[in-house]
């Protein structure tokens, strides 16, 4: 019997989306999906919708909230999307990656998704993952010229 409250694959896909399928750790930005050589249509995924509330209880279980009920943590609001390094990294240290600062780094990275989305919307640029000047999201030099 599992006693893991599991995101859904539409919370998995909700979250992965809403975070551009970018890590959602601070700084970190990097992109969790691209095409895979297996087949012409194959994806791979290096990113995981991790629990900022564990799933359960027990040994290892980070952050568990008694709290909340099984439909809030296997919920939206329960899910951050990283890579794989930072979503074993969180697990390390409860300490310094308590739920409130996980969920700010939720925040605040949707809010940058939010304004570079915003951005390529206006015109400023055709390509989402673009380096752009001023992009809150990507900080990179911006390489395909233009501005």
């Amino acid at each position: 019997m599992n006693n893991r409250d599991n995101f859904t694959e539409k919370v998995k896909q909700a979250v992965a989306a809403r975070a551009g399928w970018l890590c959602s750790f601070s700084g970190c930005g990097k992109l969790t999906v691209g095409p895979s050589e297996e087949a012409p249509e194959a994806v791979a995924k290096i990113g995981e919708a991790a629990h900022i509330c564990a799933a359960s209880q027990g040994q290892g279980a980070r952050r568990y909230d008694a709290m909340m009920t099984p439909d809030e943590r296997a919920g939206f609001d329960n899910a951050i999307w990283l890579c794989s390094d930072h979503a074993k990294l969180i697990d390390r240290d409860e300490v310094t990656y308590t739920a409130d600062v996980l969920r700010m780094m939720k925040r605040e990275h949707e809010a940058a998704c939010a304004r570079c989305a915003l951005r390529v919307k206006r015109g400023y640029c055709h390509r989402a993952i673009c380096g752009q000047p001023g992009c809150d999201l990507h900080r990179r030099p911006h390489a395909h010229g233009g501005g």
